[in-house]
């Protein structure tokens, strides 16, 4: 739409308050006091997006330092324990299966066993005792029977 502008339809005493005020600049002292009371208005902002970003660093540390953890301490290949090993029934278990009623038989549990079993049959309660002693100290909790 093109509007062609009609001269009849100005006022000009209008006009002339235009072309007089046109060029009319704000006093300097009035630019300063609006610049004072911006800067005044604003103070107490200014230094807070520290606070915004020492919290986001926070989560993100906290979040990383917990994956961390999860990866370290639950996310690997479960190891079980055994118990706690003695180091001198170990170190008697190992001599007692060098000798003995049963040396030859002690590499297998179960070999072990019917040797303890047989001894008692023979009546050798004492050797039997000693054997299932060895036995015990030498294998881990569900191998021995306990």
């Amino acid at each position: 739409m093109n509007v062609k502008s009609d001269e009849s339809m100005l006022d000009p005493a209008l006009s002339e308050v235009y072309r007089e005020t046109a060029n009319i600049d704000s006093p300097a002292r009035l630019d300063a006091r609006v610049l004072r009371e911006s800067r005044e208005a604003v103070a107490p902002y200014r230094h807070r997006w520290w606070k915004s970003v020492a919290l986001a660093a926070t989560v993100v540390l906290a979040i990383g330092l917990g994956l961390q953890l999860y990866v370290v301490l639950w996310d690997r290949p479960e190891t079980t324990l055994q118990g706690p090993v003695h180091v001198d029934a170990a170190a008697g278990a190992v001599e007692q299966s060098l000798s003995g009623p049963c040396a030859g038989r002690r590499g297998q549990p179960g070999e072990w066993r019917l040797c303890i079993d047989e001894l008692r049959q023979e009546g050798r309660i004492d050797d039997a005792r000693t054997e299932t002693a060895a036995l015990e100290a030498a294998s881990p909790p569900d191998v021995a029977g306990r």
